[in-house]
């Protein structure tokens, strides 16, 4: 497996969803997402990633 990791807003830390439908291949097998509220209170936009 590799990782491949998609980069957040340095501002308000908030995953870049055009960024993250470019990383997604035919070979992806896992897509990970936070919904809980982390140290910093960024809560992934887990309807958007899910489209």
């Amino acid at each position: 497996m590799k990782l491949i990791r998609v980069p957040v807003d340095p501002n308000t830390l908030e995953v870049d969803i055009k960024q993250m439908r470019r990383a997604i291949t035919k070979n992806t097998c896992m897509i990970v997402a936070s919904a809980p509220c982390f140290p910093h209170g960024t809560i992934d936009p887990i309807q958007d990633i899910s489209k």
